[in-house]
């Protein structure tokens, strides 16, 4: 079992294809989302392959992890195979479906990218903390009260991506105690990164929330980013 965190969204013909990613920043696939890519119905024409070829158990080629998914009104966690780099190419290999060497070649090259820019996605990860805290630093010197946290940094992913922390929260499945900036994809980290450098800025300038949150309502979402959220009961 990893712990995996969603690293980069991508899209094939249309498909997503997330890019998880564990502690070393390797890249994995889900299954299904492999399997919608690559045309098949469902994940079971990827489970055949897997049942006629055993060996992509093994650590080299996948792994499981619990995922979250939408279910109803709900986000719940089940566990699927997720397949690594090699995975991704082998499977696509063995797939006789008419769009898999199209994939290869798609895959391939996003893989690649992805693994090129590790050192990237550190540095920004890093950098980002910063930024942050020279905007709750902002904050905290201008006075407002501790609430005003909460509503700035609403303010700040809404604005820059387009949903704020608690949906954000919800859709990425980020269990409580856990840093939702480890689930962005980079993207994502500069979009907020710009919002809160330019937050902590008007701060300094002696601007209220209303009037900040007006001038960036103004200026538009940064990034809008695509997010699964639940459907709401009706």
């Amino acid at each position: 079992m990893q712990n995996l965190v969603l690293a980069k969204e991508e899209l094939f013909h249309g498909i997503h294809c997330d890019l998880w990613m564990d502690k070393d920043r390797n890249p994995f696939m889900s299954m299904d989302q492999l399997a919608e890519a690559l045309g098949y119905t469902d994940r079971k024409g990827i489970e055949k392959i897997v049942e006629r070829n055993p060996y992509l158990k093994d650590k080299e080629f996948s792994t499981t992890d619990k995922l979250s998914e939408v279910e109803g009104d709900r986000v719940v966690k089940r566990e699927r195979r997720l397949f690594t780099r090699d995975g991704i190419m082998e499977v696509s290999f063995l797939s006789q479906k008419p769009k898999a060497r199209e994939f290869r070649a798609w895959a391939r090259k996003v893989l690649t990218a992805f693994m090129d820019g590790q050192i990237i996605w550190k540095e920004k990860r890093v950098i980002g903390k910063q930024i942050r805290l020279s905007m709750t630093d902002a904050i905290r010197d201008a006075g407002f009260s501790p609430h005003f946290y909460k509503h700035f940094t609403n303010l700040c992913y809404k604005s820059a991506i387009g949903f704020n922390a608690t949906q954000i929260r919800k859709a990425r499945g980020v269990e409580k105690g856990n840093n939702i900036l480890d689930f962005l994809t980079i993207e994502e980290h500069e979009a907020v990164n710009k919002r809160e450098q330019q937050i902590a800025t008007l701060i300094g300038l002696g601007m209220e929330y209303e009037q900040i949150k007006e001038i960036l309502a103004n200026g538009g979402v940064i990034y809008q980013t695509t997010l699964k959220m639940p459907e709401t009961a009706r």
